[in-house]
């Protein structure tokens, strides 16, 4: 399994190979600290948070809604004077009960990039609102549910758990997503007999039914790891093909893949960007945004057995219109044990996505 951190969390690093860094003084470092800047003072027409893969600017986005701010976020690159803000950019037209100076510290103290505004931008920006999550756990494969729980909580986003049973009797159109966490697919359908009875079954072509018809009209599900193979088996994604992967073997590999940061889904996101790999699904599209996709060579730390390179340029994660829904497929495990915190904003890209199709309709201009 490969264990490097800097890929694993999309941090910097280099190689010291002279042995002489051991003879230089070094003192513990106590604390680690990235500060952020707000350039301008106070505005009446709001400000803007850059979108730089930063896990921290949902931590900001739930302070400010809190405080019921109005948010939305940029659909496309803009310009304000001479500087260039891209897609997924935050535009914050007001405060809400939130103070000037309680904001700016915010933005510091989470390692953010914001600058106020002296006219409105003149982008297109899509509404933002607190998003309605709705989180998925089964009772066979619970320990990837219990990770995607700590990371929600961790950042501060709120969420339902839904069982079998949620899913199968429960009103689903409340909630913006759904989350399918890391499981095998079996185990969401058939669940375990083994079980006792309150813990037993899965959730079946009922339950099934169910998400085909929440998606459908309207709603988003994201199925992460081996848990996406399951819409794809299920028949909810039509014009989606799960790749021929036979003999590839990749326990616990970082590979390469290739990003359209263009998409919703990819906000923020450099072109190419490393992902936790566990023999999870990859995918053929003929239909959807390919958001992201292996690349040619994707080893980049770890093992991969693919003499046939199946794998090379086979989708990584997808964003597929459904009805009047869509169904984000992501092979890699996003939140994996809250160590690959470098792909966990293509999750909270999925989540905001959501948020903002619940307001397709109303644009900032």
């Amino acid at each position: 399994t490969a264990w490097t951190y800097g890929l694993l969390r999309d941090v910097a690093t280099a190689a010291v190979t002279d042995k002489a860094v051991f003879d230089v003084p070094l003192r513990p470092v106590e604390k680690a600290e990235l500060k952020g800047t707000l350039n301008g003072e106070e505005s009446s027409v709001g400000y803007l948070v850059k979108h730089q893969s930063n896990n921290n600017l949902v931590k900001l986005l739930g302070e400010l809604w809190a405080q019921g701010a109005e948010v939305a976020q940029a659909t496309s690159p803009f310009s304000v004077g001479r500087q260039t803000f891209a897609a997924g950019t935050l535009w914050v037209r007001n405060l809400g009960r939130m103070a000037f100076a309680d904001f700016k510290a915010q933005v510091e103290s989470l390692g953010l990039s914001g600058q106020a505004l002296a006219a409105a931008p003149s982008g297109s920006f899509k509404a933002l609102h607190e998003p309605k999550i709705g989180l998925y756990h089964g009772w066979v494969d619970t320990m990837d549910e219990g990770w995607t729980r700590y990371v929600l909580d961790y950042y501060g986003l709120k969420y339902d758990r839904l069982d079998n049973t949620a899913v199968k009797t429960g009103d689903l159109s409340q909630y913006d997503i759904i989350v399918l966490p890391d499981m095998r697919p079996k185990n969401i359908l058939e669940g375990s007999s083994k079980m006792p009875p309150p813990y037993q079954g899965g959730l079946g072509k009922e339950g099934v039914a169910k998400l085909a018809a929440y998606v459908n009209n309207g709603g988003t599900l994201l199925a992460m790891g081996k848990a996406a193979a399951f819409p794809v088996e299920q028949g909810l994604v039509p014009g989606v093909k799960l790749a021929d992967l036979k003999g590839v073997n990749a326990p616990g590999s970082i590979l390469g893949i290739k990003v359209d940061a263009a998409q919703p889904v990819g906000y923020g996101f450099d072109a190419e960007e490393a992902v936790f790999y566990e023999n999870n699904p990859a995918f053929v599209a003929e239909q959807g945004r390919v958001v992201a996709s292996f690349t040619a060579d994707p080893l980049l730390s770890g093992f991969l057995d693919d003499k046939e390179k199946k794998l090379s340029g086979k989708a990584a994660i997808l964003d597929v219109p459904v009805g009047d829904g869509r169904v984000i497929l992501s092979s890699p495990d996003l939140v994996y044990r809250f160590q690959a915190q470098g792909t966990i904003p293509f999750f909270f890209n999925s989540i905001l996505s959501a948020a903002s199709a619940y307001y397709a309709s109303q644009h900032w201009h």
